[in-house]
């Protein structure tokens, strides 16, 4: 989260984010974490924007493409009846946003567009569409 904060007051002052690749991939860990923690339903019931990422198995695959991050920078986002599955690494997916993992942190907080320089979109649009329009911040 304080990644993201960072990144606003970067943002804000017209500056380059500068998040490190390592720092940028745990907070994208961090936040789909918290996502499917909240899609789960821990509350009773889940709130209606977690309700909606339920689905009946649509996937989304999320790349970090930077060098050095060692296999952290990948991760497999499911949507299932009960709520939203996360597995760290490579997989096959409905949908792939690849790109540096400070970019794609800004994608998922809705900071940039997924169209951003740098960052790739291969397969189901609407399904990332979908996703993004569903999840807070």
């Amino acid at each position: 989260e304080a990644a993201v904060h960072l990144a606003d007051a970067q943002l804000a002052s017209d500056r380059d984010v500068d998040l490190a690749p390592d720092v940028a991939a745990d907070g994208v860990d961090e936040w789909l974490t918290r996502i499917a923690t909240s899609a789960a339903g821990t509350t009773d019931p889940a709130p209606a924007p977690a309700q909606d990422l339920r689905g009946d198995g649509q996937s989304l695959h999320v790349h970090a493409t930077d060098p050095g991050l060692s296999g952290t920078g990948e991760w497999l986002v499911t949507r299932t009846p009960s709520g939203v599955t996360i597995a760290r690494g490579h997989g096959k997916a409905d949908v792939a946003v690849r790109g540096p993992a400070a970019s794609l942190l800004l994608v998922l907080t809705r900071r940039l567009p997924p169209s951003a320089p740098g960052v790739e979109t291969l397969g189901e649009q609407a399904l990332l569409t979908h996703w993004l329009q569903h999840t807070p911040f």
